[in-house]
């Protein structure tokens, strides 16, 4: 597609798209620019071209292309590119095949994240309300997909190397900046097993980050920046790489990316038919 193209996709009279192209263009345009006016009628659109399983693995592309290139420029990627190409060796965070990119060898397979079961995910979301079970019941009629992203919501968010407090607290501000605390409910045993309560909420809500540990405000503030402008600036980033890991930060801005997109889409679905009112 030409870049006119993209820039019209959705309109109505855009050339060149077909409608189902136009009806997937105008959802993600949608979720970019206007998710706070996000409604039934936006998936009652993409269901006119879509069969369900369909509509759904659109919904959750859109949603994670919502949140994955910003953890992908807060490490810099565009500042060191070279023709058109990134400098893996010049990246702040490095990435798992850098080495085998510098030879022809093949590049090592990415493993497919674990098939789990969906009624155990689902079971285990409404123990700990982590994720909001809704979320998932959306995805079930997708054959794969309640599996697979339940699988790295597991591994970034509820388990992986950085401190669960950390993800918990990444996790409240985001719902809070959303506005959608039924992503991230109090009674959730996420929360309080990693000992945060109203008193953290309320210092998230208002962005006062004084109480928290220089770790937790380095992790919250890169945070901030993915969740809210979508950029990080570099002072916010060299606190991150004075308290963090390069894998540490990895898992950060995947925990963040897997939420982003999808606490938004989210709240658009509360109270219409796929997911239970507030």
């Amino acid at each position: 597609m030409t870049e006119k193209q993209l820039t019209n996709a959705g309109d109505a009279d855009a050339e060149g798209v077909t409608p189902r192209e136009q009806a997937a263009l105008r959802f993600g345009k949608r979720l970019c620019y206007e998710w706070p006016d996000l409604n039934q009628s936006d998936y009652e659109d993409l269901l006119r071209v879509f069969t369900e399983q369909e509509m759904i693995e659109v919904v959750t592309l859109c949603a994670w292309q919502f949140g994955g290139p910003n953890m992908l420029t807060s490490w810099g990627a565009e500042g060191y590119k070279r023709e058109g190409k990134v400098v893996l060796e010049a990246l702040p965070v490095r990435l798992a095949y850098a080495d085998a990119a510098k030879s022809e060898a093949p590049r090592p397979p990415i493993p497919y994240p674990p098939m789990l079961s969906i009624p155990d995910l689902i079971n285990c979301a409404m123990q700990r309300r982590s994720p909001p079970p809704g979320w998932l019941k959306f995805l079930s009629p997708h054959p794969f997909l309640p599996s697979t992203w339940g699988a790295l919501y597991e591994a970034v968010v509820e388990g992986g190397i950085v401190e669960n407090r950390i993800k918990q607290l990444q996790r409240v501000l985001l719902a809070e900046y959303v506005q959608c605390p039924e992503w991230a409910p109090e009674a959730s045993t996420s929360l309080t097993g990693a000992g945060i309560g109203s008193r953290e909420r309320a210092a998230l809500r208002s962005l006062n980050l004084t109480m928290f540990s220089p770790r937790e405000r380095a992790a919250l503030r890169y945070t901030e920046g993915l969740v809210g402008t979508g950029q990080v600036s570099d002072a916010a980033f060299d606190d991150l790489k004075a308290e963090f890991t390069e894998s540490e930060i990895v898992e950060l801005g995947y925990a963040v990316s897997v939420q982003n997109g999808a606490s938004r889409v989210f709240r658009s679905l509360l109270g219409t038919k796929w997911v239970e009112p507030r």
